[in-house]
Formats: structure tokens, C-alpha cells, sequence
């Protein structure tokens, strides 16, 4: 695990109870696996998580505001009531993940996978989702997408809510 510039050991955390933890800024989990794990109420603003494995995991409530996601593999994790702000989601594999409730303004979700997604109540403004994959995503009419770029995106069923 590397944090402030100091490194270790890569993080392999499986199945772990860490919620409220405190988490050091910015913190480095480049390709840990955190599978299974109760990560909810955690803040990760700015973390660095590319191809983690997050499979499973708890993340509700969490902060990932600014946090490098890219190619991580976050597939059936809530996310609901998250923060994912700024966020760097590039060809991350979200399928089956549950955004209910999410803060995903000015997210980059180019090439991210979320099929059969729950996309209720979430926001989605300003987000890039250039060729993103929603297939089967369910969403409830309160989410929305003003100002996004659907750019050949698949499945994507939200109105642009919000005037």
C-alpha cells in the first residue's frame, strides 16, 4: 500500500470490515483487492484505486470526489448515497452496481460498463459518458443528465431532468 509517497506491501484487504476507517490523503490502492469488503461512510477523496478490485464490496455513503477509478472492477457494489464527484471512471466494469442516490456530477464514465445498473435518483450532470454501456440499467424518472455527453452511448433510457 502506498500513501504519501511511502510504499509497502500491495493492499489485499478480502472480506474486511473497515467501515469509518480513516484513510490517509491522498492514499494509494492501485490494484488492491478489496473484494467482499464493508468499505461504506469512507472517505476517498483524490484516492488513487485504478484496477482495484472492489467486486462485492460496501461503498455506501463513501466520498471517492476527484479519486482516479479507472479500470476498477466494481461490479454488484453500492454505491448508494456516494459521492463519486469528479470522479475518474474510465473502462471501469460497474455492471449490476446500485448508483441509487449518487453524485456523479462531471464524472468520467468513458467506456465504463454498467449494465443492469440501478440508476435511481442519480445525477449524472455534466458527466462524460461517451460510449458507455447501460444495458438493462433500470432508472426512475428523478435521475438525471443535463448537460452530459451520451456520445454513442448503449441503453441509456434517463430524461435530461432538471430545467
Amino acid at each position: 500500500m502506498k500513501s504519501e509517497g511511502e510504499s509497502g506491501k500491495r493492499a489485499f484487504l478480502k472480506d474486511s470490515d473497515l467501515t469509518n476507517l480513516y484513510l490517509p490523503k491522498p492514499i494509494n490502492l492501485t490494484h488492491a483487492n478489496l473484494k467482499g469488503s464493508d468499505l461504506s461512510s469512507l472517505n476517498f477523496t483524490g484516492a488513487q484505486l485504478k484496477g482495484a478490485n472492489l467486486i462485492n464490496c460496501n461503498l455506501k455513503d463513501s466520498n471517492f470526489t476527484g479519486a482516479n477509478l479507472v479500470r476498477a472492477n466494481l461490479t454488484r457494489v453500492d454505491l448508494s448515497n456516494a459521492d463519486l464527484v469528479n470522479t475518474n471512471l474510465f473502462k471501469a466494469n460497474l455492471s449490476e452496481a446500485d448508483l441509487t442516490d449518487v453524485s456523479a456530477e462531471l464524472a468520467d464514465f468513458t467506456s465504463a460498463n454498467l449494465k443492469k445498473t440501478e440508476l435511481d435518483e442519480t445525477h449524472l450532470e455534466s458527466a462524460n459518458l461517451k460510449d458507455a454501456d447501460f444495458t438493462g440499467a433500470t432508472s426512475s424518472e428523478n435521475s438525471y443528465l443535463k448537460g452530459a455527453n451520451d456520445e454513442d452511448v448503449v441503453g441509456l433510457n434517463i430524461d435530461e431532468g432538471r430545467e
